[in-house]
C-alpha cells in the first residue's frame, strides 16, 4: 500500500471512531506501525502527509474565498 493510501485509510478510520478509548487504541496502533518503519518509509509517509495537508489547505482556502465573495 502506498503511503498516501495508508494515510487516507487512517484518516477514514479516525473519522469513524466515537470514544476516547477507541481513539487511544487507534493512536497506539499508528505509533506501533510508524515505529516499525524504516527511515525511507517514514520519509515517504511524511511527504505524502505534506502533500495531503497542502491539498486540504488549498481546498479550504478556496471554499473560504467563495463564501467571502458570496457574502
Amino acid at each position: 500500500m502506498t503511503a498516501k493510501k495508508e494515510l487516507e485509510q487512517w484518516v477514514q478510520q479516525h473519522r469513524e471512531l466515537k470514544t476516547v478509548e477507541e481513539k487511544q487504541i487507534f493512536y497506539q496502533k499508528i505509533t506501533s506501525t510508524l515505529d516499525a518503519q524504516s527511515s525511507e518509509a517514514r520519509l515517504t509517509g511524511m511527504l505524502a502527509l505534506k502533500d495531503l495537508v497542502s491539498k486540504q489547505r488549498a481546498s479550504l482556502e478556496q471554499k473560504l474565498s467563495k463564501e467571502t465573495t458570496s457574502e
